[in-house]
């Protein structure tokens, strides 16, 4: 089986449920996965963290799929997936599609630029 096996203290973000695996943030690769395989990912220590896709060419080297060790990765995890997806874009606005979590944002999703009380008069 294809493992990814990451650098100590490399494993924080991935036990906060973070979702991407960077590069530099890998030791070793046991097996060879090919692009888009499943891959299992272990702490330094060995303990399990996730399930990922590997992706040789990027940067983020892999993409959590899930981090339940007993939950497979296949299609019946995709349909699981994608209405959960759907509702947490769903509750990242108000209904009206403004965006509570990009505030720099106008309505209507134009950048604010800078705010004119703090600019300086010449």
């Amino acid at each position: 089986m294809n493992t990814i096996t990451l650098k100590p203290v490399k494993d924080k973000s991935l036990v906060r449920r973070h979702p991407w695996i960077y590069a530099n943030a890998i030791a070793r690769i046991d097996g060879n996965p090919a692009p888009g395989a499943t891959v299992t990912v272990h702490a330094a220590d060995g303990r399990f963290l996730a399930r990922a896709s590997y992706s040789p060419q990027s940067q983020i080297r892999a993409r959590v799929w899930t981090f339940n060790e007993r939950e497979p990765v296949d299609h019946a995890l995709r349909v699981l997936q994608a209405p959960r997806a759907a509702r947490g874009r769903a509750s990242a606005g108000d209904g009206q599609g403004h965006r509570r979590d990009a505030p720099h944002l106008r309505r209507g999703g134009r950048p604010a630029g800078p705010d004119r009380r703090f600019l300086r008069r010449r």
